[in-house]
């Protein structure tokens, strides 16, 4: 038989990748290596979408993973759409739909806390005592 007269020299074939393992770089998408890849960055609003999207994957610590990323750009996509519907409005404030403008902005803020990213209250400026606290020396009390 044709079988029997093979070699043994046939590599056994390696064990499959788990769906899960991760990929080398240059087997990925360019969009999965860098998440702003896909943006057109030519234009104001490409420019500000690339930026909440660094932003925001800071702020949730540079994840990795495909899905969370995916759910970042959408985040930053809709509150530019938010930003872009409020500077319309304020342009044109005869044709503008507030209920529009309420709906996209509600969605855009359940984006930002899907992700669990708190939007910022404002600046703190820290006092003196906080200074002083944080490098570990005592305040004198005024009593």
């Amino acid at each position: 038989m044709l079988v029997e007269t093979r070699s043994l020299s046939v590599k056994p074939s390696t064990a499959l990748r788990s769906a899960f393992d991760e990929l080398p770089k240059r087997l990925r998408a360019r969009r999965t290596n860098d998440p702003c890849a896909g943006l057109g960055r030519n234009t104001a609003t490409g420019r500000r979408i690339a930026d909440l999207v660094r932003s925001y994957l800071r702020a949730l610590g540079n994840p990795t993973d495909i899905g969370r990323q995916a759910e970042v750009i959408a985040a930053a996509e809709m509150q530019v759409l938010a930003e872009e519907a409020r500077a319309a409005a304020l342009r044109e404030p005869e044709k503008a739909d507030l209920d529009a403008i309420v709906r996209i902005q509600g969605a855009a803020d359940r984006a930002l806390r899907r992700l669990g990213i708190k939007p910022s209250t404002g600046s703190h400026v820290p006092t003196l005592a906080d200074y002083l606290s944080s490098k570990g020396r005592p305040t004198e009390s005024t009593t």
